[in-house]
């Protein structure tokens, strides 16, 4: 099967949805630094510039998640070869960075275990798994990924339980953009977690898998990177947001790299063929 129409429609969605990220990451820092209030945690509208950077960052986060599911309306059925490509440099400095971020979050939940706001329980189930989750990160390293996919439960556990322990911060206001914003960065990574496990144990589903890493890249970059920036500048001061915006930030570029690296292994092959297993 000739792969050059299915490259081009790809690589047309990768290119779009790299743009939108872009300049989802740029509003969302000129928002942060204009027109955040950090003394009570949310975005200022009551000046129409602000009020209008704000609204203009709100759509184009919006339109640029929605377009993560472009894929489901320009591929076919089974169109999709189900085969991944091994990692890239620029995908093993991604997983390598990876554990090390996992591995130090881990330390830091142990050492914080008195003074978080959740139950230490909570605080060293996350540690255990955050420890579980650098492991698997590891494996992929050292490109031993057929030995990686009971350790990658550790990564869907510890996203889950830290936003667990966000949810349970009094002190940021539930509704406030940063655990708002933190919340669908761990959600969208439990999700691409599932379909990347999928894959390592041989029931691919690649256009879900496409859609959900698409998803994971947007929101981890727009809001990991943006956060990492503001923290710099002091806008943001609480180490434990820190520590999950690190985590997601190194996560978008490993998943960025994945999607890339698949896309360029179907560059390769004009006449692969490609398996009917895909369901999205």
């Amino acid at each position: 099967m000739d792969t050059k129409p299915l490259f081009s429609r790809l690589r047309l969605c990768l290119i779009g949805i790299g743009a939108l990220t872009l300049l989802a990451f740029l509003l969302r820092t000129l928002a942060l630094f204009l027109a955040f209030d950090a003394e009570i945690g949310y975005f200022t509208t009551n000046i129409a510039s602000r009020r209008s950077l704000v609204y203009l960052l709100y759509v184009i986060e919006t339109f640029g998640a929605a377009a993560a599911f472009a894929p489901l309306f320009s591929l076919r059925r089974g169109e999709l070869p189900t085969d991944r490509a091994p990692l890239s440099k620029v995908g093993s400095v991604g997983a390598g960075l990876c554990a090390l971020l996992f591995a130090a979050a881990a330390v830091f939940l142990l050492t914080k275990v008195s003074s978080l706001p959740c139950p230490a329980l909570l605080t060293v189930l996350a540690a255990i798994c955050l420890a579980v989750g650098a492991a698997y990160f590891v494996l992929q390293f050292l490109g031993k990924a057929d030995k990686a996919p009971a350790y990658g439960f550790g990564v869907i556990f510890a996203s889950a339980l830290l936003l667990s322990i966000t949810y349970f911060d009094r002190y940021t206001p539930m509704n406030a953009p940063h655990k708002v914003a933190l919340h669908l960065c761990l959600l969208s990574v439990m999700l691409f977690m599932l379909y990347e496990l999928r894959a390592l144990i041989g029931r691919p589903m690649p256009c879900a898998l496409l859609v959900t890493s698409a998803i994971c890249f947007f929101l981890c970059t727009v809001i990991g990177a943006s956060d990492l920036i503001a923290f710099a500048a002091r806008i943001y001061t609480d180490p434990l947001y820190f520590v999950i915006d690190l985590l997601v930030t190194g996560l978008a570029l490993y998943v960025g790299s994945r999607a890339v690296s698949d896309l360029a292994l179907l560059a390769k092959a004009p006449d692969a063929d490609t398996s009917k297993k895909d369901v999205p």
